[in-house]
Order: C-alpha cells, then structure tokens, then sequence
C-alpha cells in the first residue's frame, strides 16, 4: 500500500467529475462525482471504524433531503473540492497536505457547519460573510462546549477561508479579522497542549490491579470460557441446521453472528452450568469476567511497552517472543506494526518486561473462539475474483489473527478493538476499581495517556527512581536503550520520546537547585550555593535560560540518597550502597526532596545501635552514618 498520491488541480478543474479521488492498487476506486468517498486503501490501522476511512456525503439535513439532492450540488461540490485541496494541497502555516483519515476527521467538524447554514438559507461559502461567520460563532459558544471542541468547530471557517483559491464559490474574507479560532476558544495551548500523565498513585494502583487480574485471577474463568467455548463448537452443525431449515429466527445480518446467537439460545443452560463451575451465577456474568480480563490485558501491555493503542490493535498471536540481550539476559518483545510516523505501516518490536507475555497468552486463549468463528466468516465470504483492499473480505482477513479481537453488534461479528470501545472498557474498569486521583476523583483514562506515561516511568527508572511497579521493570536501566540501539526494528521514536521526558526531569531538579534560597548539601550542593551568592555578572538572560543551559550538559543520576553528576569514576558506584562517601562528594547535590532517605538511613542505623550482638567495627559505622545524617538533616530542615 502507498501514500495517497492525487494530481494537483486548478479550481476550474473541479467540475470534471471523472476526477479520481482514491485507488485500491492501480484501479479508480472512487471519484470526484461519488457521493461516497472510499478511502479505506490508504487507512491500515486496524482500530478504525469503517465511518473512519469514507467521506459520506449523504448526509441528512434538518429539512429531510440529503446534501447529495440537486438544491445543494453547487454547495456539495464546494465541499468536495475543499477536501480534496486539503489532501493535496500544502497548509499555509505547516506547509503540508493532510493525510486520508485527517481528511476524513475534517469532513466531520464541517457537518455541523453546513447544516447550520441550510437552516440559515446559506446555499454556498461565499454567503458565509463575517458577519455570519459571527453568528455561528455565538451558536457555537452557547452549546457549551470545552475550549478544544470549540476550536475544532471554529477552525473549519478558517480554513475553507485558508483554501478559497481551490473550490467554487469560496469564503470571501476571513470570518474575524482581528482574531483567531485559538483566541475566541481560549484554548491556547492547543498548538502544544501535553497529553495528560497518568499520576504515580494512579498508575501504580491501575497496573497492580491489572496484574493481579491477568495473573492470579484469569485462569479459572479462562478455563470455563474455554469449556464455553467448546458447547457453542459442538453444537455449530445442529446451529447451521436450524437457520437453514427455518426452524430458528435468524438474527441479525452476519452468518456466523447468527450461529453463535443460536447456538447460545439453544445451549444457555449447559452454558449457565458452566460459569456456575467457575464460581459465576451465570454464562453472562461470566461473560462480563471475560471481558474485564481482556481489559486487564490490554492495561499491561500499554502500560509496560510504550505502544500507542493503534500499534497494539497490531498485534497477533505470537507476537510475543525472547531473546538473548547483550549481558546474556533473555529480553523479552512484542512485535506488532507501526504507523504513527511512517507514510507506510512498517514492522517494529517493543521491550517489555515477562509479565506481558503472561497477558498475551490471557488474550490468545480469549480470543481464540473469535479467530475461528471469524475464519469461518472469511471462508464463507465471497466478494468476486479479485481481492481489493477496500473490499469486506480484506478488511476481516486483516483482523484474522488479531490479539485485541473483540464481537461486534448484531451483524457485524469480529473485529480489531475500536479506540472508542477500549476507552469505554477502559473508563468501566476505573470506575469498578475506584481508581482515583489524589482529590479522591475517577481518574479520566484513555489510551493516549499510556504512551507519555511509560516515557516518563522509564525516564524516572533511569534517574534511580524505582518505587512504583519496580518488580516488573527491575532489569531496566539505561541499557534498556543499548538493546533499542542495536535492535533494527526497535521504535527510535520511543526512546526519543524517553529521553525527552529525562531532559525535562533534569531541568526541573536543577531549577529546584537555582532558584529561590533551597538548602543543599554534598560537595556540588554547596559549590552551587557558593555560585549563586557570587554577585556577579551571569551570561543567561534568564533563569530559564540558565536551567537550560546548564541542565542540558548533565547526566544526572539518583542513589536513592543524593544526585550525582559524576562524569569520572569517582567512587566507583560506591556511593549507591554507602551513603557516606556522598556527604561531601565533589559530585554530589543532595536537596529537600532527600530528606526522607536521610531521616530514613538515621533511624536505621539507630535501630542498628539497639541490637546487643554486633561488633565495635559495626557500632562504629552507625555512629558516622548518624552523624552524617544529622549533618545533612540539619541543613535541609526549615529550620536551618
């Protein structure tokens, strides 16, 4: 499959309806006159809805007809000649064209727009004056609507004004001159706007849960939806039977959906009987077991690989494997493919710890009932001579070996997980597990929160902060970006994204160091106080500047006890286990966020003192330890 690649055209050249808009392989697939628009051939990932990769001009109208009736051909062929400049013409401002599922997104912000002009009596762009644009713009604000949704509606005028040289009957002017869709929606930092980090206390309580479903809680419901499983298999000839005799209703539109369905109705008391083995009421409550399980799995793989949702919709079975990694250690993957950064999907490999293989091997015994129904489904399909990429055969042959296979609704049986359907899942297992923020509210999950967290859990990870779901990424360190770099099909992308968030990490600890009057101790500490107390002149322009300078020449490192910025061998790593070669170490920066460690290497080494069977060399080193910890504990305190 390639990148859409579509002739640039003049604005005259629209009414030449022959133009092709899409195409599966070398063949026209759709064109300028279809009231549909398939471009289903250049959509791979497999989370997609099918409304996700067509246009569907078809749309109904407040006033009963469609835009596709003869009253709007010149407005619907507006339309369709500024998606089509949008998918082959550079943005003024990031100077590229959008890709067909952007396109697609687009087409959805506009509906609202245009039904919002019929009712007005706005037949074509060009009567959308400023001063209508303001009119839709006080609709808009009094829906109420969240600054991103507004700049959505918004923007669309801004830029049918962006792209009036390339459709008939343009917007004019811009719809408000003096301002911009950013500044009326208040959403400013949309252009930069961070996605969201899934708090420590939530995550670590979100992914021990999870665990402990796939690990110790999976398998007996596993094993009664597989003997389940194994009921609806046996009974499929009778099921066939039935449906085709008329002795059962079909339901639904999907041959294998109506099996199944049958065979459930006919089955559902050895089914019952099933569950009620496994500890549940009924096949139902079972059911609804097997889904949080799927749930769960789904929770281990995104938060201990870094995958965004479209790269584990990739998945299929044996995607998990191990190898030998550099120090002899087996190091364990998942492969699956990637689209986020590559015109075409390529193939890569994710580092995760071995309980992802654990959840793998949860998803394939759950999903294995689904992949048979659904080859039966393929081999029953029959859709011509030539197999399409936009054809119905194509897109199920693509989900056949999924991992993240789930039943659809009636008439349409299986399918890759939907992003829409795994935040839904997602949201239900928050609110059953009461999985809350520190103010004690459900935290707001989605999958696009995994992604930035994990970067961030392991850029902590290499900074020696080991405290939350430590057992899982014990063997992680910085030679977890050693077996990236020598891995050819590992994601760069990732380990940019890692040693992005340990930049921001160091420049957040060293602007704790410079500014305002913080105690610090150890031999750097007090060189940095010694600095900031000399009165003259700085060559930064600002403390910003000077943290960034600064932080972006080290490499700071976490004992537990202290910050190291050692370059040399210094103490050789001793200083990890002995917290007093630190105290005055050249290297050194202990602040306030250590003073618990320190409180904490006092109190032990005063227990230590309590015993009656150590030796003088013992009591001796508990002594200095103390009086070291005193030392820094005095410096630190509020009240030095």
């Amino acid at each position: 499959m390639g990148s859409l690649a579509l002739r640039l055209v003049q604005p005259d050249e629209f009414v030449n309806h022959d133009l092709v808009v899409s195409f599966d392989g070398e063949a026209p697939l759709s064109k300028f006159s279809d009231n549909k628009w398939d471009l289903s051939p250049y959509v791979e990932n497999k989370n997609c809805k099918r409304s996700d990769k067509e246009i569907n001009f078809k749309l109904t109208l407040d006033d009963g007809r469609c835009l596709t009736d003869s009253t709007y051909s010149l407005l619907l062929r507006s339309v369709k000649g500024f998606l089509y400049a949008r998918m082959t013409r550079p943005h003024p401002r990031t100077g590229k064209a959008v890709k067909p599922r952007t396109a697609v997104g687009i087409w959805f912000r506009l509906r609202p727009l245009l039904r919002w002009m019929i009712n007005k009596g706005v037949c074509n762009f060009t009567s959308l004056t400023p001063v209508l644009a303001q009119e839709y713009r006080k609709h808009i604000e009094g829906l109420g609507m969240k600054p991103n949704t507004l700049l959505k509606r918004l923007s669309i005028i801004e830029m049918l004004f962006q792209y009036s040289a390339f459709f008939p009957m343009p917007v004019k002017g811009h719809p408000w001159p003096d301002e911009s869709s950013v500044s009326i929606s208040g959403d400013r930092k949309s252009t930069s706007t961070q996605t969201l980090e899934i708090p420590p206390q939530v995550y670590a309580k979100l992914g021990n849960i999870a665990l402990k479903c796939v690990e110790e809680q999976s398998d007996d419901a596993v094993y009664a939806h597989e003997k389940c499983c194994d009921i609806l298999r046996n009974f499929r000839d009778e099921a066939i039977y039935r449906l085709e005799s008329g002795k059962t209703k079909p339901v639904g539109l999907d041959r294998e959906f109506q099996i199944e369905y049958c065979s459930t109705r006919a089955k559902r008391p050895r089914l019952d009987d099933a569950a009620r083995e496994a500890g549940f009421p009924t096949y139902g409550k079972l059911n609804e077991a097997i889904h949080e399980f799927h749930t769960a799995c789904y929770i281990v793989c995104a938060l201990f690989s870094g995958m965004r949702d479209s790269e584990l919709s990739s998945l299929e079975t044996g995607a998990f494997f191990t190898k030998t990694g550099l120090d002899g250690i087996p190091i364990s993957w998942l492969k699956g493919t990637t689209y986020k950064l590559e015109d075409m999907p390529m193939p890569a490999e994710w580092m995760v710890p071995q309980c992802v293989g654990q959840a793998v091997t949860v998803l394939t015994r759950i999903t294995k009932f689904h992949r048979e129904c659904l080859s039966y489904q393929i081999n029953n399909l029959k859709e011509g001579d030539v197999d399409h990429k936009n054809t119905r055969l194509n897109e199920l042959k693509g989900w056949q070996n999924c991992l993240f296979l789930v039943k659809g609704n009636r008439g349409y049986t299986y399918r890759a997980m939907e992003n829409s359907t795994i935040n839904h899942r997602l949201r239900q297992f928050i609110k059953k597990h009461r999985i809350t923020d520190v103010n004690g509210k459900l935290w707001p999950i989605a999958t696009h929160q995994f992604r930035r967290t994990f970067a961030v859990f392991v850029a902590k990870n290499m900074m020696g902060d080991l405290r939350y779901l430590r057992h899982h990424f014990k063997h992680w360190s910085m030679d977890m970006t050693l077996h990236y770099a020598r891995h050819k099909r590992g994601d760069d992308s990732l380990i940019s994204d890692i040693l992005s968030e340990r930049d921001k990490l160091n420049r957040i600890i060293v602007s704790d160091w410079l500014s305002g009057n913080a105690p610090l101790a150890g031999g750097r500490g007090q060189a940095i106080i010694n600095f900031k107390s000399r009165n003259k002149i700085k060559t930064a322009g600002s403390l910003k500047e000077a943290v960034g300078n600064l932080a972006d020449g080290l490499f700071i490192r976490a004992t537990g006890h202290s910050w190291c910025m050692s370059n040399g061998d210094n103490c050789g790593g001793q200083g990890l286990y002995d917290s007093l070669h630190c105290v005055s170490c050249n290297s050194a920066v202990i602040d306030k966020s250590l003073l618990p460690a320190w409180n904490g290497i006092k109190q032990q080494q005063q227990e230590i003192l309590q015993l009656d069977d150590v030796g003088i060399s013992v009591i001796h080193s508990a002594q200095k330890q103390i009086e070291a910890a005193d030392s820094i504990i005095q410096v630190l305190s509020d009240e030095h």
